[in-house]
């Protein structure tokens, strides 16, 4: 069969094997990334939902990206504030979420916002429109419930969210393997053992399984010397309470329902129900307990066959649907993740980033090829990421 566009392929000197008029003095990129498509969804579920490494190209070693700080109509309180006092201080660098101008309940008690004292404090009028000024107790719960300003005044600006911009570096995917003629010429009648197909075959499948890996267990890393390289960093470094993900600790507790369901509050109370993670990353184990904690039997897959069903794959509840992935290897099996993976990028360096075939000059009696990658990634919508761990399945 013959595909219209097509480009011979190369020898090693650079001559093509088709007619003496197409022939190049320079080898071409072989670009073999679409070897995603023939990856099973088993093989590599995230990295699929995500799009693939091609999301975007970068032109530094180091990449960085706005994370704007999604708007959440609520927040909680981050220190007592007691009667009379005007300084309310927020969980968190959230004012800039809260202009002049905005009416918050606490309780029963309106409070209008006067200015932005800090990146977590707001300046604040108490007991606004005759409602009683109270003390609330720290982690109460504060809500956006109006927005007023006085007629004839100046503009004051609100803060902002752009105080740090986050950053990544790449990791470098870099091998090969080798073939002597003798080995080569074996395979005219019978081979034993591994082909220079079935190696640069398995390379290439290991890539894809350990991009993944590092999109969620990758530490951003810098590297120093050849023996130091740098490496990418993952859901695990960004995906913190730090950096304003929520964070469960069930405490050694069985997963369950209830767990599972303060999760999904947190994402929502952080980033509201259209930016809040619908992906839920599973580990070993954690879809048949919570198939189980939802109280669903053993079932039949269809009438008069032995084939029986216990999978959690999607659940709905008064947040929309989410899908219930995995399980991942690269997940502890402690823990769970639920993201948004419209919010998460994979991209690689340049041109020459992209997964590609070398064709590696030789000059003994073996022909040689390599793989090459520079991939890095970006994780955006943080507030909506959310981290259960430190639970048991049995």
């Amino acid at each position: 069969m013959v595909v219209a566009g097509t480009t011979s392929t190369l020898r090693v000197t650079g001559v093509p094997s088709g007619y003496p008029a197409e022939q190049e003095t320079n080898v071409k990129v072989r670009y073999i990334d679409n070897t995603l498509e023939v990856m099973t969804d088993y093989a590599i579920p995230l990295l699929k939902r995500l799009g693939g490494a091609n999301a975007f190209t970068s032109d530094n070693t180091k990449v960085e990206w706005v994370l704007f700080d999604t708007w959440s109509d609520r927040f909680d309180l981050g220190a007592q504030l007691v009667a009379a006092g005007v300084t309310l201080t927020m969980d968190g660098s959230k004012a800039h979420r809260v202009p002049r101008g905005t009416v918050l309940k606490i309780e029963d008690e309106l409070v209008w916002v006067s200015a932005n004292a800090s990146a977590s404090t707001l300046t604040v009028v108490r007991g606004y429109a005759g409602t009683t000024d109270a003390t609330h107790a720290n982690a109460t719960q504060a809500r956006i419930v109006g927005f007023t300003e006085v007629e004839g005044t100046d503009i004051v600006l609100r803060g902002s969210a752009l105080r740090s911009v986050p950053f990544n570096y790449h990791s470098i995917y870099k091998t090969g393997s080798s073939e002597s003629f003798a080995q080569s010429e074996a395979a005219i009648h019978s081979r034993r053992g591994a082909t220079m197909p079935e190696m640069m075959a398995d390379s290439v499948s290991q890539y894809w399984v350990q991009l993944e890996a590092q999109i969620i267990e990758g530490e951003r890393y810098e590297g120093s010397a050849v023996t130091d390289p740098p490496m990418m960093g993952g859901l695990r470094f960004y995906g913190t309470s730090a950096n304003g993900a929520t964070v469960i600790d069930a405490g050694g507790a069985k997963l369950s329902r209830a767990l599972l369901n303060q999760a999904f509050d947190g994402t929502y109370d952080n980033v509201g129900i259209d930016k809040m993670a619908r992906t839920v990353l599973s580990s070993k184990g954690a879809k048949r307990v919570l198939y189980e904690e939802y109280g669903q039997p053993i079932v039949r897959a269809a009438e008069g066959t032995t084939v029986f069903h216990e999978d959690l794959t999607r659940l709905e509840n008064e947040y929309g649907a989410f899908d219930v992935i995995g399980p991942f290897k690269r997940v502890a099996e402690d823990e769970l993740w639920i993201v948004n993976v419209a919010m998460i990028k994979v991209g690689h360096f340049g041109r020459l980033g992209r997964l590609h075939e070398i064709m590696i000059p030789t000059s003994g009696d073996y022909t040689s090829r390599g793989l090459y990658a520079m991939n890095t990634a970006t994780f955006k919508g943080i507030p909506g990421m959310v981290r259960l761990h430190n639970f048991t399945t049995s």
